[in-house]
């Protein structure tokens, strides 16, 4: 099984609605104070942004796309945390991924995309824009995010491998 992150490395301004402190893409390393976006108001929308393309590892079967955002969020005793909602697009269709809620300290939130994103080809084309969904007053950071792919060798490979280990 193989891991990789991919982390945002674009954003096209489509919708500049949070409070950007650094340089574009933000989202692309964990760096609080230097890059992130921010916001105390409901609804505000950022996108979108955009991820590297898969290189070798797409030889291999992905099996599990997960949606990873380095955040955190206020608290208030009368109402929770906020969260952020979360719209992927596959290349062709934005489709609404739900709500993440966010950490009362920096932390990663992750949400399962494989039902959007299932194949290396939407993979490479997918795109992320965020809404807030809070209070008014109510504070949420965003400091990274990265798509994190999971996938296994072809079988073909695997014993293909296993034959030049054993010297044949």
């Amino acid at each position: 099984m193989t891991t990789t992150y991919y982390y945002v490395n674009s954003f096209d301004n489509t919708t500049r609605q949070w409070t950007e402190v650094g340089a574009s893409p933000w989202l692309d390393t964990i760096n609080y104070p230097t890059a992130y976006i921010h916001t105390t108001s409901n609804t505000k929308t950022h996108r979108a942004f955009g991820f590297p393309n898969s290189g070798a590892e797409n030889a291999e079967t992905l099996t599990k796309v997960e949606l990873e955002l380095y955040c955190m969020g206020e608290e208030d005793p009368d109402v929770g945390t906020p969260s952020i909602s979360v719209y992927i697009s596959d290349g062709v269709t934005w489709t609404s991924m739900g709500n993440m809620p966010t950490p009362l300290a920096w932390a990663w939130v992750a949400k399962d995309i494989t039902s959007k994103i299932n194949t290396w080809a939407k993979l490479d084309a997918c795109q992320l824009y965020v809404i807030s969904v809070t209070p008014v007053g109510m504070h949420i950071w965003l400091d990274a995010a990265r798509l994190k792919a999971t996938s296994t060798p072809v079988a073909g490979a695997a014993k293909k491998r296993l034959l030049v280990g054993v010297g044949l």
